[in-house]
C-alpha cells in the first residue's frame, strides 16, 4: 500500500483582508481592533510569524486615531491585529502591509451629539453672568432663542458692552446680533 500526502507550502502575502471591531462608526474615546487576515496567492493563510505593519492616516488636520499596540505585529493563523484609540471625530485610514502588499480600512469616529443650549452655558439664570462652553461659535440670536426666561444677552467687546434682546418678539432698539465663542463671558437678563 502506498499512502499519498498533500503538502501545502504557504507563500508570501498576496492579499490582506481587513475588518474592524466594532464595525461602523465609533465614538470618541472608544477602542477599535483592526484585524488583518493575510493570504498567499493560492488563498492559503500565510505562515505564522509573517510581519504585518499597521499605520494610521487621518483624513483631516486633526488626529482621529492613534495606535495603542505596536505597529509591527506577527501573524498567528494568518491573522494580525492592532488596537486603536479614537481621539477625535473625523475619518482615518488604517493601512496594513505585509510583503509589499497593502490594504486600507476607513474608520469613522462620529461627532458626539451637541448638548442643548442650556447645557453649553454655566448658568441659565436671568440677571446673572455665564460663560459659553459650547464647542463652536453661535450668535446672540441663536442663544436667546434657546433659553427660556432670558430676553437679553450682553457681551463686552473691546471694553464696550453690546447687547441683543427682544421684547414680545420684537428686536430691542440698539440690538446687535454678535458672535459668541467658547469662553466668552455673557450677562443674561430678563429685562
Amino acid at each position: 500500500l502506498t499512502a499519498e500526502q498533500t503538502i501545502v507550502v504557504a507563500g508570501g502575502a498576496a492579499e490582506i483582508a481587513l475588518s474592524a471591531d466594532p464595525a461602523g462608526e465609533i465614538e470618541p474615546g472608544a477602542l477599535v481592533t483592526l484585524t488583518a487576515v493575510v493570504t498567499d496567492a493560492s488563498g492559503a493563510l500565510v505562515p505564522d510569524g509573517t510581519p504585518v505593519t499597521f499605520s494610521e492616516q487621518s483624513k483631516g488636520a486633526n488626529i482621529v486615531l492613534v495606535l495603542r499596540s505596536p505597529a509591527r505585529q506577527l501573524t498567528r493563523n494568518g491573522e494580525a491585529s492592532v488596537t486603536l484609540h479614537a481621539l477625535d471625530s473625523g475619518g482615518a485610514y488604517v493601512t496594513a502591509e505585509a510583503d509589499g502588499v497593502r490594504n486600507a480600512q476607513s474608520i469613522t469616529v462620529a461627532a458626539p451629539p451637541l448638548p442643548s443650549l442650556s447645557e453649553r452655558v454655566t448658568s441659565t439664570a436671568a440677571d446673572a453672568f455665564t460663560i459659553w462652553i459650547g464647542p463652536q461659535l453661535i450668535t446672540a440670536a441663536q442663544l436667546l432663542a434657546g433659553l427660556e426666561g432670558v430676553s437679553q444677552v450682553r457681551k463686552q467687546v473691546n471694553g464696550v458692552w453690546v447687547s441683543y434682546g427682544e421684547t414680545n418678539g420684537l428686536l430691542n432698539a440698539g440690538s446687535v446680533n454678535f458672535a459668541i465663542g467658547p469662553g466668552d463671558i455673557l450677562w443674561l437678563s430678563s429685562e
